[in-house]
């Protein structure tokens, strides 16, 4: 791949990870917040576990503050999927049951 092609498209998904911070904050409606956390910890786990795993967190803090089944699944779907990025296999599918279940 050339390099201005990977340049264009590192520039693009910060560019999209930056647009989805500023939506997160912005955003009233719960579902829509969990929706964007969700998106943005997908964005992140490549580019920034940790601010992957920041982000998952708040994420969870939420589906706990408001009972979200949907919220607590999607993080525990999240966290599977950073859990085996980092290679904690055994960690990743304790998340997947708990995201199943």
């Amino acid at each position: 791949m050339c390099l201005s092609c990977v340049l264009f498209v590192s520039v693009a998904q910060v560019n999209y990870v930056d647009s989805l911070e500023q939506q997160v904050s912005l955003e009233k409606d719960v579902n829509q917040k969990i929706e964007i956390l969700s998106e943005l910890t997908r964005e992140l786990f490549r580019i920034s576990p940790d601010r992957a795993m920041y982000y998952a967190a708040l994420l969870n803090k939420i589906s706990d503050s408001t009972k979200s089944d949907v919220g607590h699944a999607h993080y525990y779907r999240l966290m599977a999927s950073l859990s085996s990025i980092q290679g904690y296999y055994l960690a990743s599918t304790g998340f997947i049951y708990r995201a199943i279940t």
